[in-house]
């Protein structure tokens, strides 16, 4: 077994009031910060009988808290954000009949989280309770051919509570409104989320330097019926410089908009919650993309890795946060439903990693992001970065 611990504290007696607050403008220059991490995990393996297991427990406690100093008076507007977390999680294989490589995995896993936080008068607690339980059986059908096989189940209760008693509508908007347009808002949004599936995955390795990969799942998701999902990798290595994959496939997943949208508490608009009245919290998109890894040789015999991704995702149910719909209000609503535009993403990266001198290594990355939400609200991000990582004093200080 192994056992991790780490711990930060952030406290702010009287003495330091003034080096929290340097500029003098009343708000805290960095937040007060409570944290616990505590890791610990077991391993069991039996080589007689081919079995291994591992268990994994892990805690986290995180508190802080900013805004303005509380000495400036009696009611200061403070942010604060408290998350526990605890996981445990358990993998056990187990080797089974006479082919090299046949084994059965048993994998579950249960967390526990909880999330309290406030943006002045603008309250948010949420909770979380998820159980996953996964069975795989792995065998092959020859040499170039290996296939797995399994069934899982998935338990996920949420349950999120926003509440908004200080937020005033503008005067300009001061006329009779829909009932979810209020000056105090009470909202919970609690979806339960119980699927069982089984999915299937094939590999074929019978040409020299590819390899080609399929797959498919089917859940059975509480009131959402029956859901496939597809999924296709090619790797591809024509030279030894050189690596080509190539994805595509259909996903889904169960969005939680006041959780994702906890941002928006730290502005005056109203949260328009239209998701509880029609669509559905539950995101689909296929995509497609692939991957280019170069390999550069360069002096000392030295290498410098180049890669390059680019990925297309077309959504075809999104939960999303319109800002420019009505003035002063967040409008988040589905696009699920008949009319509704649809939207589209589209991701580029690069990285390079090249070692300049015993020790020390420079990174250089750049991405960007180009789609279109909701067919109007149009977006693009280029971004960029080049940082040097003294690799030999980090790995003798144990920092990564």
């Amino acid at each position: 077994g192994a056992l991790f611990l780490h711990t930060t504290q952030t406290a702010m007696p009287d003495r330091w009031r003034k080096q929290m607050d340097g500029n003098g403008d009343g708000f805290m220059d960095m937040p007060k910060v409570h944290n616990y991490n505590i890791y610990n995990r077991w391993l069991y393996a039996d080589e007689d009988h081919g079995v291994q297991s591992r268990l994994d427990v892990r805690f986290v406690f995180d508190q802080r808290k900013a805004g303005q100093m509380e000495h400036h008076m009696a009611e200061p507007y403070t942010v604060g954000t408290r998350n526990l977390n605890f996981q445990a999680s358990n993998k056990t294989g187990i080797t089974i009949g006479s082919r090299p490589g046949q084994s059965l995995g048993i994998i579950n896993s249960v967390t526990l989280h909880g999330l309290r936080t406030h943006y002045g008068w603008k309250t948010l607690d949420a909770d979380q309770k998820t159980y996953y339980g996964n069975l795989i059986f792995n065998s092959d059908l020859g040499e170039h051919h290996t296939y797995q096989v399994g069934a899982s189940y998935l338990f996920d209760l949420t349950s999120t509570y926003y509440v908004d008693m200080g937020t005033t509508i503008p005067e300009d908007l001061q006329q009779p409104m829909p009932a979810i347009f209020t000056y105090h808002q009470k909202l919970r949004f609690a979806p339960k989320v119980s699927a069982y599936g089984g999915f299937a995955e094939y590999t074929n390795t019978a040409v020299k330097n590819l390899t080609l990969q399929a797959g498919l799942r089917a859940d059975y998701l509480l009131h959402e019926g029956w859901l496939l999902t597809p999924r296709l990798n090619v790797k591809y290595t024509p030279a030894d410089w050189l690596v080509a994959r190539v994805s595509a496939g259909r996903g889904y997943r169960m969005a939680n908009p006041l959780v994702e949208n906890i941002g928006l508490m730290a502005s005056a608009r109203i949260l328009s919650p239209q998701f509880l009245y029609d669509g559905s919290a539950l995101e689909r998109a296929w995509n497609i993309g692939g991957n280019l890894i170069f390999t550069i040789p360069i002096w000392n015999q030295q290498e410098a890795p180049l890669s390059v991704d680019y990925y297309h995702v077309k959504f075809q149910n999104r939960l999303h946060a319109d800002l420019d719909a009505f003035p002063g209000i967040a409008y988040i609503a589905s696009s699920d439903h008949d009319g509704a535009p649809q939207s589209t993403t589209d991701t580029w990266q690069a990285d390079l990693s090249m070692p300049l001198a015993k020790g020390l290594t420079l990174y250089a990355a750049w991405d960007k992001d180009t789609g279109e939400k909701l067919d109007k609200d149009r977006f693009r991000r280029d971004l960029g970065n080049v940082e040097e990582a003294y690799n030999e004093v980090f790995k003798r200080l144990g920092l990564d």
